[in-house]
Parts: C-alpha cells; sequence; structure tokens
C-alpha cells in the first residue's frame, strides 16, 4: 500500500497552510487566522473551540465533500472563527489548496453560495491585504456595498461553487449578479377578488419610490423597472400583491437613499413618532383591527435597539421606513366604527386556536400578548393556525385580500397555501359575524316597514270608522 500514500503526496496531500478567515468582532471586522493540513489518508478534522458551533462545523464538511479532496485533512480555526460564513472560503482552500485568496460566503451541500452578515466591515478588514475579495450577494442593498462602498476593490460575485475559476494562481468568481434585481413574474389571469379599495395605498407605496432617488444610476432603474411591473399586477385586479412587493422595495430604497446620503435614522424616527400620533383607532370594524394590529406593528419597532455594523444601520433605516408605512396603512384604512360581534363565539374561536401551540411564531407571541383584546389576538392568531385551504367566496375582505394574494401565488406557481389559510381564518373571525351583522341590520329595516304599515292601516281603519 506503500504506493498509495506516494499518489497521496503526488496530489498534494502533503501540505500545510496558514489561512486568514474575515471575521466579525467585538471591534468591527478583522482576519482571524485558522491552519490547515493536507495529509495522505482521508477524512475531515475540526478542532473545535467552545464557541465554534454546528453550522461552522457543517459548513466545513460541506466543503470538504463538495471539493472531492483526495487527501486527509485537520483544520483549526481561532475561537473567533463562527458560523457558516467561512464556508465558500473552506471550500477554496481545500478545493485549490491556496492561501492568496479570501472569500466570505455561506454554502449548502448542492455548492450554492448564500450572502453573509457584516459584508462592508469583512471586506473593509481584508482589502489591505488581499488584492480581490470573493463573496455573493442577494439584494440591492449588498450590491450597492459591492459596487458603491468598494469602487476600486476588486470584488467578484457567485452564487454557486462550479463558477470559481483559477487564474494566475489566485481564484476569482465572475460578477453574477442574478439574485439581486429580482422581478415578481406577471399572472396570467385577473384576480377573482376585489380588493381595489388598496388601490390609494399601492399609490402612495409607489409614490414613495419615486420621491426618493438614488444617485445610482443602475439601482434607479431597477426601482423603476419594478414600479412598472407591479402596475401590471395592480392592474389585473393584484392590489394587494402589488402593494407588497412596492413595500418592501420602498423600505429597502428608502434605507439606501438615507444610507448614501449619510442621513441619520433619526429623521425617519420621528416620521413614524409624528405619523402615530396623527390619529387614534378606536373602532372595532374588520378594518379598524386589521390598522390597529399594522399601527402596533410600527410602535413595536420604535422599542427596538441596534448594533453598531453597517448592516445593523440599514436594518434600522429599513425597519423604520417599514414602521411608517404601516402606520400610513394604518391611517388610510381605519374607520373608527363600532358593530356587534358573536362575543361567545369568538372566544370559543380564541381558546381552540391559542391550543394549536404556536408558541415560536412571532404573531402568536403578539396574540398572547393582545390576549384581552379579542378580535387583534385572532387577527393574529389568524396568521399561525393551520387552517382550510381551498378557494371560497368571501364576507370579509381582510379575508379576501389573503385569498387574492394566495391567487396570485398560485397564479406565479409559488407556494400559497399558508397565505389561503390566513384568508380562511379571517373569514372565521370577520366573515360570518359581518354578515350576521347586516342581516340583523336587514331584520330591524323590515321590521321597522312593517310596522309602519300596520300603522298606516290602523289609521286608515279609523278614518274609516
Amino acid at each position: 500500500m506503500l504506493w498509495m500514500y506516494f499518489l497521496a503526496l503526488a496530489m498534494g496531500c502533503n501540505q500545510f497552510l496558514v489561512v486568514d478567515f474575515p471575521a466579525i468582532t467585538s471591534q468591527g471586522g478583522a482576519l482571524t487566522q485558522g491552519e490547515v493540513w493536507f495529509k495522505p489518508g482521508e477524512g475531515l478534522f475540526v478542532n473545535i473551540f467552545h464557541s465554534i458551533g454546528e453550522d461552522t462545523q457543517r459548513s466545513f464538511l460541506y466543503a470538504y465533500r463538495l471539493a472531492k479532496v483526495p487527501c486527509r485533512v485537520d483544520v483549526e480555526l481561532s475561537s473567533d472563527v463562527v458560523g457558516g460564513s467561512g464556508g465558500l472560503l473552506a471550500y477554496i482552500i481545500l478545493k485549490y489548496q491556496v492561501n492568496n485568496t479570501i472569500a466570505s460566503g455561506a454554502i449548502d451541500s448542492a455548492g450554492n453560495v448564500y450572502p453573509i452578515g457584516g459584508l462592508k466591515e469583512k471586506i473593509e478588514a481584508s482589502q489591505p491585504n488581499y488584492d480581490h475579495f470573493i463573496t455573493s450577494v442577494s439584494s440591492p442593498y449588498q450590491y450597492y456595498i459591492v459596487k458603491y462602498l468598494f469602487p476600486d476593490y476588486n470584488i467578484t460575485l457567485v452564487n454557486h461553487v462550479s463558477e470559481l475559476y483559477m487564474y494566475d494562481g489566485k481564484v476569482y468568481g465572475g460578477w453574477n449578479t442574478s439574485e439581486v434585481f429580482y422581478y415578481p413574474p406577471i399572472p396570467k389571469n385577473p384576480s377573482a377578488y376585489d380588493v381595489s379599495f388598496l388601490r390609494e395605498d399601492y399609490e402612495m407605496l409607489k409614490n414613495e419610490i419615486l420621491s426618493h432617488p438614488l444617485e445610482m444610476e443602475d439601482l434607479e432603474e431597477y426601482y423603476f423597472n419594478l414600479t412598472t411591473i407591479t402596475d401590471q399586477i395592480a392592474q389585473k385586479g393584484y392590489y394587494y400583491s402589488a402593494a407588497n412587493y412596492l413595500f418592501l422595495a420602498a423600505a429597502e430604497k428608502v434605507a439606501l437613499y438615507y444610507l448614501s446620503r449619510n442621513k441619520s435614522a433619526e429623521e425617519l424616527r420621528e416620521r413614524v413618532i409624528e405619523c402615530l400620533d396623527s390619529f387614534e383607532v378606536v373602532g372595532n370594524t374588520e378594518d379598524d383591527i386589521a390598522a390597529r394590529v399594522r399601527k402596533g406593528w410600527a410602535e413595536d419597532v420604535l422599542n427596538k435597539s441596534y448594533g453598531s455594523l453597517y448592516d445593523d444601520r440599514f436594518a434600522q433605516l429599513y425597519e423604520y421606513e417599514q414602521a411608517y408605512l404601516w402606520c400610513k396603512l394604518a391611517q388610510s384604512i381605519h374607520r373608527n366604527q363600532h358593530i356587534s360581534y358573536d362575543w361567545d363565539y369568538l372566544e370559543r374561536l380564541q381558546k381552540q386556536w391559542l391550543k394549536e401551540g404556536y408558541s415560536t411564531e412571532e404573531k402568536y407571541k403578539q396574540a398572547i400578548f393582545s390576549i384581552d383584546d379579542l378580535l387583534v389576538s385572532l387577527y393574529n392568531l389568524a396568521f399561525v393556525v393551520e387552517g382550510e385551504t381551498e378557494f371560497k367566496d368571501y364576507n370579509s375582505r381582510w379575508a379576501a385580500v389573503y385569498a387574492s394574494q394566495a391567487q396570485y401565488l398560485k397564479e406565479t406557481n409559488a407556494s400559497y397555501r399558508s397565505t389561503l389559510s390566513v384568508a380562511n381564518n379571517l373569514e372565521k373571525v370577520f366573515g360570518a359575524k359581518q354578515e350576521e351583522e347586516f342581516i340583523k341590520v336587514l331584520v330591524g329595516i323590515i321590521i321597522v316597514l312593517v310596522a309602519g304599515y300596520v300603522y298606516l292601516l290602523f289609521k286608515g281603519a279609523k278614518k274609516v270608522l
């Protein structure tokens, strides 16, 4: 078997590398060292420090299998290397046996590469020591970092390890931005549900995007093209679906607007507070409950704290803008009207749904927090309880909103059943009760008319007598 040993040596299984891994420490971005031994044999050994988690070990295992290393590999990592973001660099080291390339990105067992956190700080830490950097981006924000914050640094992108290549002894990626500029599909058939009451809210979101211009031509073009496509979706009656895309895009674009101009998040925060203070929701119609829930979401954002990374700054701006848009939507849809419900029925429904045990869902927690506010609690529970997944006619117009969204998802070959479940759950809360209220009003009108008719007959009889 001696020949196998020499074959292993010939295949590079006798090498020691000191490598740098981009990492995030309490001070920001840093390079932390690791050591890699290639030896005759097979298998992977990662020396585990106390703080290194399973995702780090898993990312190295994926890298080892994907690289098809014909050697035994021993790895010793600094305790600062925590998380799966070292997977891409681990693959490069194991596949090409080099330490002159720096990269950061997570990988899965199929070789797909995913973006990581702390990208700006990791690039800053790497730039003085390496002439290029490999990573993956999947959002306009990450694209903004690699193209506009480091315009003179050679940064290459990959979505899969197969896109890597070696040139002049170094490993590079390409400039694959296919995951960044995503445009939603346009459905073939129109919405079966009338949700046109959201038209003005859609226009508000569109105006929010167009009124915050970016001095970055490719990003500005992307957001403009996005509004053109969502217009076509809205024209088919899917106002909620179109608005949903613009809601997320508006939050992202406004955050980029503030970042690129180095503007303070406090300005956005004050805008949220001003909106929240401008109205109260005191009614109990389903529009009022939908408004109250969204106003509560906006208020919750103001209580959050944020870290010091660039990602944290973006997240703060992004979430403040979302809070503002939630508030504007609540302001638009609330009616401040009161109707009666079958409260016994709703209390039984709440108890039934609370027993489902979705204790890890954020909206379940919100339902528990608002348990004494029966309608708000049920509204939140509607999102986490597994309901029926058949399309039907709806009396609740917010049930119709989510049914329209479910139809859009189905039309565009996306997963839709969980959204349809929300629609059917909301119908249980608001649909039958509103129908019952209408019947009560109708019966009341009939009684008044009959009473009036009887009165007239009686009055006429008196005249005859």
